[in-house]
């Protein structure tokens, strides 16, 4: 029996793989690829959207601060001691379009930025109830957008830890006035988690 097992081994082993054994190993190794591919592209969108809260939250910090010396937000970066990575123009119309929405709105000033990731868009409302709305549009698709607010509250001053968002890059302006229309109208119902 040992002598016979032997003996189809070793015809096995002079004979090589077949195509067919061939062909299914490079499938699996396909597979397994396509796999690991995505795998590492979630993983660079979620870097990419660590980078982003980080920057919504300094900004924030930074509205924080200015609301308390000078009793109003602002839309000036330079005035919120913030600087941004290098300035993109790859989406400018886009961008326009958004801001010239957004800026529709009664009271509403209006900042952007595009940068290498990212679309940032600072809202400044100073009329009743001040609030600052910083919205981060992912221009990547395997990073998600995130807004945060600041806002007055009987007197004092909260803020939220940037929550994702359902909206798009491509969603049309209309969406983003319709969601900063709804941020401006309860800013605590949209922002749970309070922080002071």
């Amino acid at each position: 029996m040992n002598n016979l097992i032997r003996t189809l081994w070793q015809k096995r082993c002079d004979r090589g793989m077949t195509l067919v054994e061939l062909l299914v190993v490079i499938f699996i190794i396909g597979i397994l690829s396509g796999i690991a591919w995505l795998s590492f592209l979630s993983i660079v969108g979620k870097a990419k959207e660590v980078e982003a809260t980080l920057n919504m939250g300094n900004l924030s910090k930074s509205q924080k601060g200015y609301y308390i010396e000078k009793d109003e937000f602002t839309i000036d970066i330079s005035q919120l001691n913030f600087a941004f990575g290098p300035e993109y123009s790859e989406y400018d119309s886009i961008v326009s379009l958004v801001a010239a929405v957004v800026s529709s709105i009664d009271g509403v000033e209006v900042y952007s930025k595009e940068v290498e990731n990212y679309i940032y868009f600072i809202i400044a409302d100073n009329d009743d109830e001040p609030m600052a709305i910083n919205l981060a549009v992912s221009k990547i698709k395997f990073a998600r957008t995130y807004a945060g607010v600041v806002y007055m509250k009987e007197g004092d001053i909260y803020s939220c830890i940037p929550e994702p968002i359902q909206i798009s890059l491509k969603a049309p302006p209309s969406a983003y006035k319709e969601v900063l229309s709804d941020v401006m109208l309860s800013p605590d119902k949209y922002c749970p988690g309070i922080l002071e």
